[in-house]
């Protein structure tokens, strides 16, 4: 919700914002979603970046959403998210989540961020640590 970009990367324009849709269905929980199919097995909800954000992520509305869409039938649901450290929405997704990947920039990560990254995450479960460059 900070910095969206998956929508450019994949060269698409979403057909409704992610964080719009989370409220609509906070009000109405029978809404179907409306989301993005990309390939006939990949289907996205997206951050449309000029829609105007709330600062926090509503957990109730979050959490519901995921519920929503675990019951919709998807066999994995994937969450492109802001960085750990200086994010208060983390936690919230984390918990949300059955499991994390955690991303680490070769040459620049420091153990002590990928540690303190972990710790903060804590109780949720790091899968893994994916090094890019």
């Amino acid at each position: 919700m900070r910095a969206p970009s998956i929508a450019k990367l994949l060269r698409f324009e979403p057909p409704a914002c992610f964080v719009r849709e989370l409220f609509a269905h906070r009000d109405d929980v029978m809404r179907p979603w409306t989301v993005a199919e990309i390939h006939e097995r990949l289907h996205l909800l997206a951050v449309n970046p000029t829609t105007d954000r709330p600062p926090l992520l509503d957990p109730v509305a979050f959490n519901a959403a995921m519920d929503q869409l675990e019951n919709a039938g998807y066999e994995y649901i994937v969450l492109d998210t802001p960085p750990v450290l200086g994010n208060s929405d983390a936690n919230l997704i984390a918990d949300a989540s059955e499991g994390v990947v955690m991303t680490s920039v070769a040459r620049k990560t420091t153990k002590g961020a990928l540690k303190q990254a972990v710790k903060k995450l804590a109780p949720a479960r790091v899968l893994g640590v994916l090094m890019i460059e």
